[in-house]
């Protein structure tokens, strides 16, 4: 248990920083000795690289003043605090009679070489405790109790050095960077990593992405085995966030050391995850895998090449989702050229009241953005659908809230509802003045000769079907959805009836073929007058069906008019509703058939002309309303409904009844026997001159 005492120690250490290095370096570094040691009871190997070598070709300057074997040699200052670290804990340790009470604990340090032959001679070397003489395999001269090895910091060290050490099954703990290969047990059975399995790398870097809102970025990764290992876990990551691989490079390893050199050079932002031990709960045991923290550093003054490295903020896993990622931003130095974050998108958010479509045979970070359909909102930039408003809702101009909708119908405080209504209250004035006009005036000859009682009748009905009307007007509800079909159908058939035994009258009057005697007993019983009863009888029975087996209903509308909820009187049945208004024509035409038969019969009043021509404009309407009815909606189609009823009782009223009422107010000396006889007598005349 002595070496994981001493890593315990080791990992309470604080991060040194490293010197500043000039190019102008003295050259005594690079002739300092590659190996230290510090004697104790118990020893333990340490090998990692303190220089960086480059090749003739690959120099990150030519100030390099030491060659060795056709490369260039510079010292590295942050591998070199390794063995500051590793000489403080052990005399930490040695100092604490606590630890190791009567025991020793010293090291053994060797650099590792560029060549795999120089860093397995140290390690022979180390271990057979034979240095500077010929190596004997198998052959120990050391007395001393070896603990530990301590290798690092990349894979390829450990990997090499782990050939030796698990012949002989000696511990080695490797402390660089977690490596997948190393964590194959079947073939490094003896090594164990220090680092924790980067578990959360990817969704960390993914994070900072989310964070600025860069969804289109650039990934390089290094051509080996661990560059391939994450690749896929990225994607994932960024497909998952909705960031987009605007190219995915990847580089050959040995040119890594070379491209984290030209990455700190870069006149972009340098912000990156850096892993830190987790020195509470770390385990040392590798089936236990726990996720790392992450300290992330912004290099600052990077233009001018300082590239001083700053923790701005941190990336744990372990925490709750919205509290992983910690940030300063105002700790941030952007480079220049950059007042604000530098905006990575291949394109611009879909602002509130937008949705993305996605571009065919692009990243899905590539997109249009298209305005959402009516009645459909979006409240938040980028949103991929859309987000219906309810049916008693609608959505605003831009787009991005919905708004309760304003309930509406043929009102009587509506120009147009109070127009019909006022028309149609005019009207029924007007019927009923006429009526008190041939009240006032029931003996003359002009009401007598045109059937007074069937005159009475229509000019009733013809009141009724006015105020019928306005059961189309006002807030609909269940007892008026229901009387605006049953009192116009029943009103309009009364009076197309009146109508039409008007008409039958006259024809049996002076073009029957009966005898005397049947004629007279004919206009005796007033058998025309139950054609009205008859008439209106079947339409009951029409109506009667109709409400029994889908009678009208309240509805709605909400999609004629924007914003508006239109309440409408639902007919319920539309072939009911055409049925009643197909018997209606049935009737003017069978009244318009009689009256243009009797239109040249004798007669000083004569009204056969009058009813014919009142039929046909009432066809006329009702034919129009029907095509016009269909391709109007909302309370225009109500309107126009109310506008047909008045319009064919107007014909039947101002037709028939006016040149009577002309007669008997304008000229009242026609409405008189006197001058019956005398036109009667001036057209015998005229027919025995001819």
């Amino acid at each position: 248990m002595l070496y994981w005492t001493f890593i315990l120690w080791f990992l309470q250490i604080p991060k040194f920083v490293s010197a500043i290095m000039t190019v102008n370096i003295s050259k005594c570094y690079y002739k300092t000795t590659e190996d230290f040691h510090h004697e104790g009871d118990v020893m333990i190997g340490a090998f990692f690289p303190i220089h960086t070598y480059y090749s003739a070709k690959k120099i990150p300057h030519p100030f390099l003043p030491y060659y060795y074997l056709d490369n260039h040699i510079q010292y590295n200052f942050k591998n070199y605090q390794y063995i500051l670290a590793l000489l403080f804990a052990i005399e930490e340790i040695n100092g604490n009679p606590n630890i190791l009470p009567n025991i020793s604990l010293g090291f053994d340090f060797y650099n590792v070489r560029f060549t795999e032959k120089d860093t397995l001679m140290n390690a022979f070397n180390w271990f057979t405790n034979r240095r500077k003489k010929k190596i004997l395999p198998n052959y120990n001269c050391n007395k001393k109790k070896f603990s530990a090895a301590l290798t690092g910091t990349s894979w390829t060290t450990s990997a090499q050095i782990s050939t030796l050490f698990q012949l002989f099954k000696f511990p080695q703990l490797s402390y660089g960077p977690y490596d997948p290969i190393l964590s194959d047990r079947s073939q490094y059975f003896s090594l164990y990593q220090m680092a924790p399995k980067y578990t959360s790398l990817s969704h960390g870097i993914v994070s900072l992405m989310v964070h600025f809102r860069w969804s289109w970025v650039g990934l390089i990764l290094p051509d080996d085995h661990k560059g391939n290992k994450i690749l896929p876990e990225i994607k994932e990551d960024m497909q998952r966030k909705g960031v987009c691989i605007a190219f995915v490079k990847m580089i050959p390893a040995t040119w890594t050391s070379h491209f984290s050199k030209f990455w700190e050079n870069m006149d972009e932002l340098n912000t990156f995850l850096k892993e830190i031990d987790e020195r509470d709960n770390m385990s040392l045991d590798w089936r236990q895998k726990l996720n790392a923290e992450y300290d992330i550093l912004n290099l600052w003054n990077l233009p001018k090449g300082l590239g001083l490295k700053v923790k701005i903020g941190s990336f744990s896993a372990n925490t709750a989702q919205h509290q992983q990622l910690s940030l300063s931003e105002e700790m941030i130095q952007w480079p220049e050229g950059f007042l604000d974050i530098p905006q990575s998108v291949c394109s611009e958010s879909c602002k509130p009241g937008f949705r993305k479509i996605i571009l065919e045979g692009k990243a899905i970070c590539c997109y249009n953005c298209t305005p959402c359909a009516e009645d459909e909102i979006s409240n938040e930039t980028d949103v991929d659908q859309c987000v219906k408003c309810p049916e008693s809702h609608y959505s605003n101009t831009e787009k991005n809230h919905c708004f309760q909708k304003t309930v509406i119908f043929l009102a009587y405080e509506d120009p147009l509802g109070m127009t019909l209504a006022c028309i149609a209250l005019c009207l029924s004035a007007l019927t009923a003045f006429v009526i008190g006009i041939f009240v006032k005036y029931r003996d003359t000859p002009i009401v007598k000769a045109n059937n007074r009682a069937l005159s009475y009748t229509l000019l009733i009905t013809l009141t009724f079907c006015f105020l019928c009307s306005l059961n189309f007007i006002g807030q609909p509800n269940l007892t008026t959805c229901i009387l605006q079909q049953t009192t116009f159908g029943v009103a309009f058939t009364m009076a197309l009836a009146t109508v039409l035994a008007k008409a039958i009258t006259v024809v049996i009057a002076f073009r029957a073929t009966f005898p005397g005697r049947m004629v007279r007993w004919l206009m005796m019983s007033r058998v025309p007058n139950y054609i009205i009863p008859i008439c209106t009888l079947i339409q009951l029975l029409l109506c009667g069906i109709w409400m029994a087996i889908s009678p009208p209903f309240i509805d709605n509308d909400v999609h004629t008019e924007h914003g508006y909820i239109i309440i409408f009187c639902n007919k319920g049945s539309s072939f009911a509703f055409h049925c009643v208004l197909g018997y209606l024509c049935s009737l003017a035409f069978g009244g318009y058939t009689m009256a243009f038969l009797s239109r040249n019969l004798p007669g000083t009043f004569n009204e056969s002309k009058f009813l014919s021509f009142s039929m046909l404009v009432f066809f006329c309407v009702w034919v129009t309303f029907l095509s016009v009815y269909h391709s109007t909606k909302g309370k225009f189609m109500v309107a126009m409904e109310v506008f047909a009823i008045l319009a064919s009782s107007s014909a039947l009223l101002g037709f028939i009844f006016g040149p009577k009422c002309y007669i008997i107010l304008i000229r009242p000396d026609r409405n008189s026997f006197h001058h019956i006889r005398d036109k009667t007598h001036s057209r015998r005349n005229k027919t025995y001159v001819m």
